[in-house]
């Protein structure tokens, strides 16, 4: 989390569902996972292969959650003391409300992809190497680790 963020949750939330004023507060972060939750953060849950995140919401609520957004007909019929906004497709959402939340960090970003069949490892690096030495600072994701070279993950 970076605490230097804060967000109205209607405006995370524009377009995907409504928030009555009456729910409106700040957000300080975002979670799907019930455990990383903290004071001020919205929730996220949604069902995954193994797991439905939707039973974690009194933990998360526990941990300090003070929105949760979960998807249609997996919430348990209890009345909570934070708001519950269900909506389709929860888990497509994420990306688009963390983007939201963190300032829409893309458009502040060259993004390029390198497809075929063979070298797109080498190009990529080549060309990582080539612009950090021009000094503009270049992240690689690929088969062979993410981050900035020569310590990929």
């Amino acid at each position: 989390m970076n605490e230097a963020f804060e967000v109205e949750l209607a405006t995370l939330l524009a377009g995907i569902c409504m928030v009555d004023p009456q729910w409106d507060r700040k957000i300080s972060g975002i979670a799907t996972d019930s455990r990383q939750v903290q004071a001020n953060f919205l929730f996220i849950a949604y069902p995954g292969l193994t797991v439905n995140g939707c039973n974690y919401i009194e933990a998360a609520i526990k941990n300090g959650a003070s929105a949760i957004l979960a998807e249609v007909g997996h919430t348990h019929e209890i009345s909570y003391d934070v708001p519950v906004f269900t909506i389709e497709n929860a888990q497509q959402q994420v990306s688009k409300i963390a983007s939201r939340f963190y300032g829409n960090p893309a458009r502040q970003m060259n993004i390029m992809g390198v497809t075929g069949t063979n070298g797109k490892t080498s190009i990529t690096h080549y060309l990582a190497q080539v612009l950090t030495h021009i000094e503009q600072p270049c992240g690689v994701i690929g088969t062979t680790g993410y981050g900035l070279l020569p310590e990929l993950q």
